[in-house]
């Protein structure tokens, strides 16, 4: 990892459903912000569309959001 890695300031958005967490992503996009969108909610669609209908059961979960969090950081443009 490169000295401007970890000079990036990061947060982390949490919240129960509905409380604003992606329109306060959107914003940030919006304002010229670089954005990891969270993987949870694909992988549930996904999992879904392919008939598992409560994913977040499955032991590979949690594992397979990491994943995905992992592969959208290395696509960040400057890091």
């Amino acid at each position: 990892m490169g000295s401007a890695y970890l000079r990036v300031k990061r947060y982390i958005l949490s919240g129960a459903p509905g409380s604003g967490k992606t329109s306060v992503i959107r914003e940030m996009e919006h304002h010229g912000r670089v954005v990891v969108h969270e993987a949870a909610t694909d992988i549930i669609a996904e999992a879904q569309a392919k008939g598992i209908e409560k994913p977040w059961e499955e032991a590979r979960f949690v594992g397979d959001i990491a994943i995905m969090q992992r592969e959208r950081l290395k696509h960040l443009p400057g890091l």
